[in-house]
């Protein structure tokens, strides 16, 4: 089975949601050791979004079972939209598919554009009609996009972010590496730092991708 990392690094320097500090990586060195001492924003680079992210009564990663952060992906190219948003039609042509799938991945293109200043522009983003459209699968545990946000940059009332979290389902924000995937189908595998009260987490985002016919439905 190929495993694929969809992560980006952490680095000091890396980029970041406009308003967010950068990471600071302090690194501590003995005669016997070394440690880092790590200050981190839980929303930077690679990340997952909580439901309590942005609901009042909505649950905590460390409250969720772990099988909510792995299970069976369908990667879409949505490179077509850029600075436009994606229609409920679109999605609609993936319904199928959609049924059996735990995660939808929106490839866009925009993991190639990392640390540049187009990464923070006219991504493409749902329609408010698709992201209700995607809330109504209900063996789906989340969305997750090569995008720093499941809204746009600018955007104060987040109407996707509250859709899907409202709705219990997950965002996984800035992946990289879709490019490396091959086909539509893989394992992805998003699991969170433990820590209490966690609205959202920096992770490790996996792929796995084995022979066809193993984890494909019938």
């Amino acid at each position: 089975m190929k495993m694929t990392d969809l992560t980006h690094r952490i680095t000091e320097d890396m980029p970041v949601f406009p308003g967010t500090a950068q990471p600071r990586l302090e690194r501590i060195e003995t005669g016997h050791s070394r440690q880092t001492n790590l200050f981190l924003n839980n929303h930077l680079g690679t990340h997952i979004d909580a439901p309590a992210h942005t609901e009042i009564a909505g649950k905590f990663l460390d409250e969720l079972p772990l099988d909510r952060f792995f299970g069976l992906a369908l990667m879409i190219d949505v490179s077509e939209f850029r600075g436009l948003s994606i229609p409920m039609e679109f999605l609609e042509g993936f319904e199928e598919a959609l049924r059996f799938s735990q995660f939808l991945v929106l490839n866009s293109g925009y993991h190639k554009l990392w640390g540049t200043d187009e990464y923070m522009q006219d991504f493409p983003v749902l329609s408010t009609e698709a992201a209700l459209y995607l809330a109504s699968f209900p063996d789906l545990s989340g969305l997750a996009m090569d995008m720093v946000s499941a809204d746009p940059a600018d955007s104060q009332d987040l109407p996707v972010h509250h859709i899907l979290l409202r709705e219990g389902k997950l965002i996984v924000e800035n992946l990289a590496n879709l490019d490396q995937l091959a086909g539509e189908h893989f394992l992805l595998s998003v699991l969170p730092l433990p820590f209490e009260k966690a609205d959202g987490c920096p992770l490790r985002a996996v792929a796995f991708q084995a022979p066809a016919g193993i984890y494909y439905p019938k």
